[in-house]
Formats: structure tokens, sequence, C-alpha cells
């Protein structure tokens, strides 16, 4: 699988959302993604701040892993919220 990333501007502050396939062990399985919330000064926002779901083995530091194209409105609602949408 090749890698590709995907980095949008999320609300008006700063904040990106970055969607990687093909880069970690949550994105190379089938047609999943993984999905990072960056801060205004480009660092990882730990999921534990904004992802509401119990964090488990599918959550690094860093990013929310093994995303399919039905979860990803979810993952990107979350993100806004907590980024104040």
């Amino acid at each position: 699988m090749r890698q590709q990333n995907i980095t949008l501007p999320i609300g008006k502050h700063g904040h990106m959302l970055s969607i990687a396939q093909g880069v970690g062990g949550g994105s190379l399985k089938g047609f999943q993604v993984e999905v990072a919330l960056l801060d205004i000064l480009g660092q990882f926002v730990n999921p534990k701040e904004w992802w509401d779901v119990p964090f488990d083995d599918d959550c690094t530091d860093d990013v929310v892993s093994s995303i399919d194209a039905d979860d990803l409105q979810w993952v990107i609602a979350k993100a806004r919220k907590w980024v104040g949408i």
C-alpha cells in the first residue's frame, strides 16, 4: 500500500486534521486510515482529550487508528466539536 497523507484545516484557530493511510499498523489493514488532530503549533493533540470513546489498543498517544469510511465522519465530528466549531 502506498503511503498517503491528507492534512485539512479544521476550525478557524489553526487546528489541522491529518488523515493517513499506509503509515502504521492501524492504517495498513484493508481500507482503513489513522487520524490525528494537530493544534495551532502543529503538535499532536492526545486522543484522550478529544476522542470520547474508551481509550484502547486502537489509539496510540498521537493517533486514532483503524478508522474505516463509515467511522471517519464521526472522527471528524468529534474533532470539530473539540476545536469548538
